[in-house]
């Protein structure tokens, strides 16, 4: 099963998605894609796939950004995609509606 983690604000070598998260997933076998923006960080290991686009200037250009990640997530064809933050949030419907399997990990109480 191959699950993907989309990400606009957490970078991937982020604690929790990137080792709390994708490393027990990996460790349990899974394959794990990480999808998000590029701020020049990279995790230690090479197990999890790592789609970086460029990182826009500011936060409005950031969402507008959602376009690109929801359209890479379709691109490598997950079987299930977790999203950390919550101002691309509307990723979810656009998969859903593609017939995705989403879920929301909201890291801060909403």
């Amino acid at each position: 099963m191959h699950i993907a983690m989309i990400a606009s604000t957490h970078p991937p070598t982020d604690a929790r998605v990137a080792y709390k998260e994708a490393g027990t997933l990996l460790d349990a076998g899974y394959r794990v894609s990480f999808i998000g923006l590029d701020n020049g960080e990279y995790p230690s290991h090479n197990r999890m796939e790592v789609h970086l686009l460029p990182r826009p200037k500011n936060r409005f250009l950031r969402v507008l950004k959602g376009n690109k990640l929801a359209r890479k997530a379709l691109e490598i064809d997950a079987d299930v995609y977790i999203i950390h933050d919550t101002e691309v949030l509307y990723i979810a419907k656009y998969l859903a509606a593609k017939g995705k399997t989403v879920i929301h990990d909201a890291h801060e109480p909403y």
